[in-house]
């Protein structure tokens, strides 16, 4: 599974549940192959991959659409919190190997 994002300096992804080692969040514990820079953009993860955080930093309100393969699987509309952070956790689709997942952010 490949990941990026329109705002790619916004967005955080991590795998859910814990003990988290996949993603570009800056609390991710130990080393992993798959522990990005924080707030990094084109990740790259194994597959099957399922149960993803998305976080985000923004203004009042963000129109979150994910896209697998070009397809729309998921949209949400996040309202933020008082620091203007918001986040969900998606476990809609398996993403498999060779999968391209794009997040498009904009205001609601």
């Amino acid at each position: 599974m490949s990941a990026s994002s329109s705002w790619p300096a916004d967005m955080l992804l991590c795998e859910g549940g814990f003990n988290v080692q996949m993603g570009n969040a800056w609390f991710l514990s130990g080393s992993s192959p798959y522990k990005y820079k924080a707030w990094s953009n084109d990740l790259d993860f194994p597959a099957p991959a399922t149960g993803w955080r998305f976080g985000f930093y923004y203004g009042p309100a963000l129109s979150v659409k994910i896209y697998v393969n070009g397809n729309l699987v998921h949209q949400v509309i996040l309202p933020q919190n008082d620091q203007g952070y918001a986040q969900f956790n998606y476990s809609g689709t398996t993403f498999q190997s060779g999968d391209r997942v794009y997040v498009e952010l904009t205001a609601a």
